[in-house]
């Protein structure tokens, strides 16, 4: 409607124009020069007046625009330095993390040598204890030998038993501590992993063996098949037959 309403208000303009032409062309030319000064003058303007305010309104959204990438880029250079400070935060994290687990790993670890230090002492507390019960057997033996109660080679017999007895203790701790003690955990033990696995083959199936299937538990009675004989024997037979057939494949 405005666009309709600016079209008849510039043809109402130009029929005037025309109007205002002729009347001066039957008049005096110097009026006719002049009129047509001022209307250029007045077209020219217009035109520099539209032309001045269409470059006004697309210089100032040239600025708008401007602005608002400006406004963009400094958001971008704002959320890069969020970024590198979650980051920083991240890694400060991540550090302390790492550091905890490493202290509990090494507390861990420091529990099972202290673990393995205290179990050697009294591992060592143990043969020392041995040595001065033995030091004192033989003292005694070697004081009543004195007084002629036992004899020298009852007092040598006894100190070799004693002897043999520490020695052998002696030997086994350190054998079991070096060839079968886990080296980490004290109160556990190595057990070899290059063994030979069961031989299954002479193992038979209890329900070839015997007739009877434990596993089946739908049946009568106590679920051993569903087929037992409950006014005979059928249980012990069956039972007794399967351990001969072992006996006699295992003899084999």
């Amino acid at each position: 409607m405005g666009n309709n309403l600016s079209g008849t208000t510039q043809l109402i303009d130009l029929m005037q124009q025309v109007a205002t032409s002729q009347s001066l062309s039957t008049q005096n030319l110097q009026e006719l020069q002049t009129y047509v000064q001022q209307a250029q003058q007045n077209l020219y303007n217009d035109v520099t007046g539209k032309k001045d305010a269409a470059m006004a309104n697309a210089y100032g959204e040239l600025k708008a625009n401007t602005n608002a990438l400006h406004g963009l880029q400094y958001y971008m250079k704002r959320n890069v330095q969020l970024n590198k400070v979650q980051q920083d935060i991240a890694g400060t994290v991540r550090a302390q993390a790492s550091a905890i687990e490493e202290d509990q790993n090494l507390a861990k670890r420091q529990n099972e040598i202290n673990e393995w230090e205290a179990g050697n002492k009294r591992d060592t507390l143990f043969v020392y204890q041995m040595m001065l019960a033995g030091l004192s057997i033989t003292i005694i033996l070697a004081y009543l030998m004195s007084i002629g109660i036992i004899g020298s080679y009852l007092f040598y017999g006894l100190v070799f038993f004693v002897l043999i007895i520490f020695i052998f203790t002696i030997v086994n701790r350190a054998q079991y501590t070096n060839a079968i003690r886990d080296r980490r955990f004290w109160n556990k033990r190595r057990f070899p992993t290059d063994t030979k696995p069961i031989n299954t083959s002479l193992c038979l199936d209890l329900n070839s063996a015997t007739g009877v299937s434990l596993t089946d538990m739908s049946g009568n009675g106590l679920g051993l098949g569903g087929r037992l004989d409950m006014s005979g024997n059928t249980l012990g037979a069956s039972l007794e037959s399967g351990f001969n057939s072992l006996m006699g494949s295992i003899s084999q």
